[in-house]
């Protein structure tokens, strides 16, 4: 009637504890990961080129990278999770587009003159900080000079709260129950997204 219970595997590990005919492995959807823009100040208050970030990214690329196996992640355009009643996919079509050409396009409506534009991540999440690497090598793809800023976890929660730290941060957060509920929406709350609508 004993059991022993281990959480938070890490994803390199994934394959060996799942062949193991002993262990029984429980994959559970509570976290999201996130690139997370600064709109408070910097280049990234210029909607064109978070635009065109958004349209470059090869989200595939990212989460395979993060993550190493597609049993471990799921990729949806969402707020919320798939299961949850208020799940929807508007926006949907501006989602994972990896759209090298339209992201340059829309790069050139933006104001961006290649100045410096910080990626900040951690490698205490070694998720983070894989799919930071990923990122940044794909927005160099399309002009964006991204410098990336490494952190341990304690510093980078510091810092994500100072909006002259950063520009974007890949982050993650836990699930909520209604999207009101998502911080990232909170004026607030890093990233610091004004908008009433």
């Amino acid at each position: 009637g004993m059991y022993d219970i281990a959480m938070n595997i890490s994803p390199e590990h994934y394959d060996q504890v799942k062949n193991d005919p002993s262990l029984e492995v429980m994959l559970l959807s509570r976290a999201y990961e996130i690139l997370n823009f600064n709109k408070k100040q910097g280049p990234l208050i210029d909607v064109n080129l978070r635009k065109a970030i958004a349209t470059a990214l090869n989200i595939d690329e990212i989460m395979y990278g993060a993550f190493g196996n597609e049993d471990l992640y799921e990729i949806y355009s969402g707020f919320m999770k798939k299961d949850q009643s208020l799940y929807s996919d508007v926006g949907s079509e501006y989602y994972n587009l990896n759209n090298i050409e339209l992201a340059k396009e829309l790069l050139e409506q933006s104001n961006y003159n290649y100045e410096e534009v910080i990626l900040m991540s951690s490698r205490d999440y070694d998720h983070f900080y894989q799919a930071a690497t990923i990122i940044q090598e794909q927005l160099k793809e399309i002009g964006i000079n991204v410098k990336m800023e490494v952190y341990d976890w304690p510093t980078f929660l510091d810092l994500e709260h100072d909006p002259e730290s950063w520009d974007m941060e890949v982050t993650g957060y836990t699930t909520w129950i209604t999207p009101a509920e998502n911080i990232i929406f909170n004026e607030g709350s890093p990233g610091w997204t004004k908008d009433p609508k």
